[in-house]
């Protein structure tokens, strides 16, 4: 199977009439980078999966592409780079009036538009993307299962969400991926099922660790009240958004929740059935130390507060501290006295 100019780009992972399609226009420049890599690795391109959220509904303007490539070839390599319109017809998406970003459309605008979308009145409205700045990630097979086994998080997020465009060869949707004959559909179902058994919780955590994250946690809340005492509102600000982090990152972790990007957090918090692997009901999913879904949905009223800036810092803090004492309640709670086991110093000759 050859990518052409005109392919339409769509997956080959999915029953016939289901099949996710690169959101439109966002094609051009996937199926641009997929005739670039067929013709510089040829016959030892593998496969080929496009993750991100241009196949989601979440699309955006500003959306990047992410591809990664299998090959044949125990070598890999990470490319970032901005594919100019000239390779492909640019993205044109809606734009809000109120956005900063929004330009009178040209004629050379509205003709452009006209080639990548239907032709409508909003489309002449549109705003243009010159560029669009994508990711492709060419790796073995082998290197993927590695990470895949190692539940590395954002391989495991980018893979189960992810969708095959390309195969070397055909795939039997009606049989199990093989690792050396369909990789890149077998990398996928891999890191669903990886993700579907779910991550090690803190119960799996050394004593040191556990006081680790306990102690990293405290100091850094006692570090921020230290700077909203004395009146230093930057520095304080700064302390309750490196201490929301960090506290988010334990929370996930302790929990064994998949992690996501930072700027995912909330809605991922918010959207907690997808998080957990929920059944579609809902059915709450009871653990030792409590009610996950309770957490997800207090950390999330917390961080919300925490980053408003439109709060005294003193009330945030106060949000912080809640946040905190959510996060270490599984873990012993807060941490006063910390003395570590002894360690060896001396050099062995």
């Amino acid at each position: 199977m050859l990518i052409t100019t005109n392919a339409r780009v769509e997956c080959i992972c999915c029953p016939s009439g289901r099949q996710a399609s690169v959101a439109a226009p966002f094609d051009g420049a996937v199926r641009a980078i997929l005739i670039g890599l067929q013709k510089e690795f040829g016959s030892d391109l593998l496969g080929v999966l496009v993750t991100g959220s241009i196949i989601t509904p979440h699309v955006h303007v500003n959306s990047d592409v992410d591809i990664f490539a299998i090959i044949a070839q125990e070598k890999r390599q990470r490319r970032l780079f901005q594919l100019p319109s000239t390779s492909f017809v640019p993205p044109v998406l809606p734009t809000s009036p109120s956005s900063p970003t929004a330009t009178a459309t040209t004629a050379t605008t509205a003709t452009t538009a006209t080639t990548a979308t239907t032709a409508t009145p909003q489309a002449a409205q549109a705003q243009t993307q010159i560029k669009v700045q994508c990711e492709v990630f060419v790796n073995p097979a082998s290197r993927m299962l590695e990470e895949l086994n190692n539940t590395e998080d954002p391989t495991v997020q980018a893979w189960r969400l992810g969708h095959v465009l390309y195969e070397s060869n055909p795939l039997n949707l009606d049989a199990p991926a093989s690792l050396h004959l369909n990789p890149t559909s077998f990398l996928r179902a891999r890191a669903i099922e990886t993700y579907k058994s779910g991550k090690p919780t803190c119960d799996t955590w050394s004593q040191f660790k556990i006081d680790s994250k306990r102690y990293f946690l405290m100091d850094g809340l006692l570090d921020a009240w230290d700077a909203i005492e004395i009146g230093d509102a930057a520095s304080g600000s700064i302390m309750l958004s490196v201490c929301l982090s960090n506290a988010l990152d334990v929370l996930y972790e302790s929990r064994g929740w998949w992690s996501v990007k930072p700027k995912k957090r909330l809605l991922d918090l918010k959207e907690n059935a997808a998080l957990l692997d929920l059944v579609a009901d809902s059915t709450l999913v009871v653990v030792e130390g409590g009610d996950k879904r309770k957490d997800a949905k207090k950390a999330l009223q917390l961080s919300r507060r925490i980053a408003r800036d439109d709060l005294e810092l003193v009330e945030r803090y106060k949000s912080l501290k809640s946040l905190i004492d959510l996060v270490v309640e599984p873990l012993g709670g807060g941490l006063d006295e910390w003395v570590t086991e002894w360690e060896a110093t001396a050099t062995k000759e």
